[in-house]
Order: C-alpha cells, then structure tokens, then sequence
C-alpha cells in the first residue's frame, strides 16, 4: 500500500460486533496502518500504539487549511462509510428474507458488492473453513481497501490452524459445517448470497490439487524441513516448559490425519463431488439401470411362462380328461371357467404375443395353443406338446378342432 494515498486503507486489531460492525465504532480497539501523517480529535498526531478516533469537521482542533487534517477526515469518512453501510445491507438483507422476491435480492447483492470484494471474502470462507481458524473474524483478521469504498478481508495470526490451540495445549476436532454463519458480520452473507459460486469455487479448488491433504502436508513439511530438527531442538532447549513439549506431541503427520477428516466433512459441506467419484456413479447408476431393466424383463418373461405355462396344463388336462370321458359336464364347465379366468388374466395383462403379434382375443389363444399342442413351439416362452395319452386319440387337424372347440367353447 502506498503509505500517502488516503483510500489505501488497512485496519488491524479488534473489529468485532461490539466495536465495529454494530454501527458504534470504537476507535481505541484497532489501529490504522495506512496512510500515514494522520490525526486525532485532541490535534495529535496518530499513534497506532495508543489508538484514538481520527479528526474531523466536528472538532475544535480541526484546521481546513491542514491537509493532514483534511486526510484524516477523508480517511474517517471511508470507514464510517464501511460500518454504516453494512447497517444498511443487514437492513436490506432482513427485508430479503421476508419478501424473497428478486428485487430484494438483486438490491442485497447490490449493496453487498459495493461494500466488499465478494470473492475474496468467498476465498476467505473457504480457507478458513479448511484450515479451522475459528478465530479469525472478529480479532485476528485485517481489512484493507485500495479505493475507500470496497474492502477486501486479509488472513492474520492463524494460531488455531489445522486444531492447533492459542495455549498449545490441546488439538480440537475437525469441524463439520462453515466455521461461521454468523450474520453480524460480513461473511455470512457470502455462503446466503452466493451459494452456488461458493460451491463452484471449492470444486474448482479441490480439483485444482489445491485443497488437498498431499499439497497441504507437502508445504508443511518443506517449511519444517527448511527449519531443521536441530534447530527445533534448540527451541525446546531454550523454552523447556513450552506447552508444545510438556502436554502433547504434535507433527505433521498428526496435521495430516487432522486435515483428511477436515476436507472430507468441507467435501460434504460444499456439495463436492470428485469428477473420478461422478464418473464412478455414473458407470454405477447406468450399470444398476442396466441391471433392473434386465431383471424386469426377465421378471416379466417368468410371469409370462408361468401364464401360459399354467393355462397350457390346463388345456392339456382338461383335453385329457374330456377325451377319456371322466368329466361330468359341471365340472367340465367349472374347469373352463378357470381356463376363461387364465385366458382373461394374460390378455389383461397384455403379456401375451403369438408370432410377434399381441394375442387379444381367445380365438388367437386357440391359434396359439394349436401350435403349441403340435409341437410347433411358436407361442413363444412356454414349449410344450401334447400329451402322450392324447396323442392317440387327437390324430388328425378335425379331431384338434373338435377338441379346441369343446375346450374353448
């Protein structure tokens, strides 16, 4: 940043929902870095290290023939500008989700983009949320702007990444959802405004080899590498009560175990999906498609042997008993009205074809069990002939006729 243009603007230290984006500014909890030669409301110059509310129009010591003066109000203004707008997008955001209407939306996202860099703020989400650096929004951040207007979130500290802890204690667990969602700040807004280019970017990232535990661990290990196990030696030599060495062992290959689960519930949260995985389930769901049509269709090839399977034992059956004469006529009409049934069940069914044709009247089931009864096996799934003790007694086409007639009726 240049140190003497006023809309190079860089903010370090507490801006958290009680002193900053409230709407109150408290201007004792953070320093400005950028730009230089500024002032406060007393007259004094600006000391970062004791931070005081920078001087404007509304001060006794204010001089407008001062140009450091008249920067500092300038400076002033561009981050009231930031806080109270931020008021005004919390405004439009609530009446969004009362009326989801586009206009709505289009007005949040309006506001939105003219207050921050959204896809920095998008990139920001998604480190933090890899990482775990659930500490890095209200204290350990930085924001920056190059035009006074649209403000840009910087990663700072990072003490508590991949579970480590302020204390150097204890290890927490991964996380499972966003590291924050909460809405009195500005990231939030991100993951409800900008789903879907949230989502595309991870993916993107993901298959990039950048959010990835092997290039992770890889930059990790290189950095200690180049630091040396002498040297660490030496540090625990000379801090012998770092809780580093008194309470646990930490290294990298813990970070790597860490950061496998980490990307795998971040995976989960971004809707991602690897496009080797996507291809996998897609070779998989046309192999089960495959599959089910297959057994369907022999499902319906089984039904339909069965069909005629039955009514062909029927007819034989009932040809064989009518022939011998040891059927009394009631019980003759009783077997055809089962017959009919079995006829009517196929034809209703529709699963039923005679040379390549659907059989829909009980003449063609006839036509078909002629066939069937020669031997020709043209009726299809069923083959069968007629039965031994018929087959002299039925021996010419009449005597078939005959018999098909009495059957049929």
């Amino acid at each position: 940043m240049e140190k003497g243009t006023v809309e190079h603007i860089h903010l370090d230290g507490v801006l958290n929902t009680t002193n900053f984006w409230n709407g109150t500014i408290n201007w004792t909890r953070f320093e400005i870095r950028n730009p230089n030669k500024l002032y406060t409301m007393d007259g004094k110059k600006y000391d970062g290290d004791a931070p005081k509310e920078l001087i404007d129009e509304t001060s006794a010591k204010y001089d407008p023939n001062n140009k450091d003066h008249m920067r500092s109000a300038k400076v002033k203004r561009y981050i009231q500008s930031l806080v109270h707008g931020f008021g005004e997008l919390k405004t439009l955001y609530t009446a969004y989700t009362r009326s989801p209407t586009a206009g709505n939306l289009a007005a949040v996202k309006a506001k939105y983009e003219e207050l921050f860099d959204w896809e920095n703020i998008r990139d920001y989400l998604i480190f933090t949320d890899i990482i775990k650096d659930w500490d890095a929004f209200g204290n350990n951040c930085q924001w920056t702007t190059y035009d006074g207007v649209r403000w840009y979130v910087n990663a700072y500290d990072l003490d508590l990444s991949f579970g480590g802890h302020f204390h150097g204690v204890n290890i927490t667990p991964p996380q499972i959802g966003h590291i924050t969602t909460d809405g009195a700040y500005p990231y939030r807004y991100v993951a409800r405004l900008y789903g879907t280019e949230l989502e595309a970017r991870y993916a993107e990232l993901r298959e990039a080899g950048i959010i990835d535990t092997d290039h992770i661990v890889s930059m990790l290990k290189d950095w200690c590498t180049r630091i040396g196990a002498a040297n660490f030696d030496l540090e625990y030599k000379k801090w012998p009560e770092s809780p580093c060495i008194v309470n646990y062992t930490d290294s990298i290959y813990r970070v790597r175990e860490w950061l496998e689960t980490e990307i795998k519930y971040m995976d989960a949260e971004y809707h991602y999906v690897s496009k080797e995985a996507e291809a996998k389930a897609e070779k998989k769901a046309i192999e089960e498609r495959i599959q089910a049509t297959q057994e369907e269709i022999s499902q319906e090839r089984r039904m339909r042997y069965r069909c005629v399977r039955g009514l062909q034992e029927q007819v034989n059956e009932l040809a064989y008993l009518k022939l011998d004469g040891l059927m009394k006529e009631r019980e003759l009409e009783k077997r055809l009205a089962g017959i009919d049934e079995s006829i009517e069940e196929i034809l209703d069914g529709g699963a039923l074809e005679y040379e390549g044709a659907a059989v829909s009247r009980n003449s063609e089931v006839a036509d078909m069990m002629e066939d069937v009864f020669n031997g020709d096996g043209s009726g299809g799934e069923a083959i069968s002939e007629i039965p031994e003790a018929l087959k002299d007694k039925v021996t010419t086409p009449e005597e078939f006729d005959d018999m098909l007639s009495d059957v049929f009726g």
